[in-house]
């Protein structure tokens, strides 16, 4: 038996294409704060993820992203005859981050980028903007610059902590399949990650424990326990990672930060 709906409108038939949304995500959380988190997803993860076969685009979501704050005094500005429209195309001009293409060479390809980016608020600060007799006029001249963050649009948590999160999008004739696989052996598989947060926090309680001995134990006692270190020193360190996990990306990171794969559709 069939059932109609009275007040049912007439259905409508969508186009959907699958390479409009991410084929993995990632979550990136830990003790820093939203900012070191946005510049470590940003700098680190995306530009290693961005050079793999078959990834089209990485986009970085969440946490708090830099922003500076050019603050314009108006009445010096008049006074120097200048206007807004010309500090815009300096700072333009001067912060440089393009994309050059591909290069091939052999089995080896390059991604060739032009970059002459400013590197703090000083070189911004310093900016000549103009020019009034033989002097150089800079931004610092008529205007004061702050760090801040952009206005947040989207806030990620993962296991409750607040986090930043990065997509992947694969190119349009890429194998989802191959393009996750090479995703994760980059990055590290889900037992992998976990392996990685295990033995990293048995470290980092080895250290601690470590450090709280040492500020206990006096001249003479080091002295007389010199030949039982040295014996310690021989044997194999504890929390050290085997080779095949100290390439991957999860273990590079620093010292309080994890990467969890929030979604894997391989």
């Amino acid at each position: 038996d069939y059932f109609y709906v009275e007040d049912a409108e007439r259905p409508l038939i969508l186009r959907y294409d699958p390479t409009m949304d991410p084929i993995m995500r990632l979550g990136v959380y830990g003790d820093l704060n939203l900012f070191a988190l946005r510049r470590i997803a940003e700098d680190e993860i995306k530009r290693e993820l961005d050079g793999l076969s078959g990834v089209a685009a990485v986009k970085v979501k969440g946490g708090l992203e830099d922003q500076i704050l050019v603050e314009l005094n108006e009445r010096q500005l008049a006074t120097l005859d200048l206007n807004i429209a010309t500090i815009n195309a300096r700072l333009a001009q001067e912060n440089v981050n393009l994309a050059g293409g591909r290069l091939r060479e052999g089995q080896t390809e390059y991604i060739v980028r032009t970059l002459n980016e400013f590197r703090d608020i000083g070189e911004i600060a310093s900016l000549v903007i103009g020019r009034k007799g033989n002097v150089d006029i800079r931004l610092k001249d008529v205007a004061k610059t702050h760090r801040t963050h952009k206005e947040r649009e989207v806030i990620t948590r993962v296991n409750g902590q607040e986090s930043v999160e990065i997509e992947i999008y694969k190119e349009a004739d890429a194998n989802l399949v191959a393009v996750a696989q090479a995703i994760k052996r980059r990055v590290g598989s889900m037992e992998q990650l976990a392996a990685i947060a295990r033995i990293l926090e048995e470290k980092y309680k080895e250290e601690a424990e470590a450090a709280e001995e040492d500020t206990t134990v006096t001249e003479s006692a080091a002295a007389a326990d010199e030949k039982t270190s040295d014996d310690k020193e021989k044997k194999p360190k504890k929390g050290e990672l085997p080779p095949e996990l100290q390439r991957l990306i999860a273990s590079t990171l620093p010292k309080g930060v994890q990467i969890e794969i929030l979604s894997d559709p391989s």
